[in-house]
């Protein structure tokens, strides 16, 4: 239902519209933006229809839309890469990876932060080692031990 108020002195108008339960309410500029395909447009309005307690993964969207996990991994990538969600792997108090955090913008967001890649140790170049490794007897370690006492009970047949 939409209401119009208008006043006849100043001109001003009011509209006012109320929807009934289970509608969203959207921006229309990823609707319109040409740059995102119609799958990832569809996929974030339909992201942005759940609920905010919403626990994202790529197979819970996978479950409620009818492409597959690979296919919904390529859209968000897309939204990705137009600025409309950022994805940011959250860790627990170990280190250890815990969950994804998913944030979605109506309009693309040129600003989002780098992802924060883990740090990698530089390896020691200064000294090589120049040598030939010696490979005429190469230590074993602990060599599998050969069963010598086998006997073979069944004939092959050819």
């Amino acid at each position: 239902m939409i209401t119009i108020n208008e006043t006849k002195k100043t001109g001003d108008r009011s509209i006012s519209k109320e929807y009934p339960k289970g509608y969203t309410v959207l921006g229309n500029y990823h609707l319109r933006d040409k740059r995102i395909s119609n799958k990832a447009r569809g996929l974030l309005s339909t992201m942005m229809s759940l609920p905010p307690n919403w626990h994202y993964t790529v197979r819970g969207l996978a479950c409620i839309c009818k492409d597959g996990v690979d296919a919904i991994a390529l859209q968000l990538k897309e939204l990705e890469q137009y600025g409309y969600l950022h994805r940011r792997q959250i860790r627990n108090a170990r280190g250890q990876m815990d969950h994804v955090e998913y944030v979605f913008f109506a309009e693309p967001h040129p600003n989002l932060p780098e992802r924060e890649l883990p740090v990698r140790e530089k390896p020691d170049t200064e000294k090589p080692c120049k040598e030939n490794p010696y490979t005429e007897k190469p230590y074993t370690g602990n060599p599998v031990q050969i069963n010598k006492d086998r006997r073979n009970t069944e004939k092959k047949k050819y």
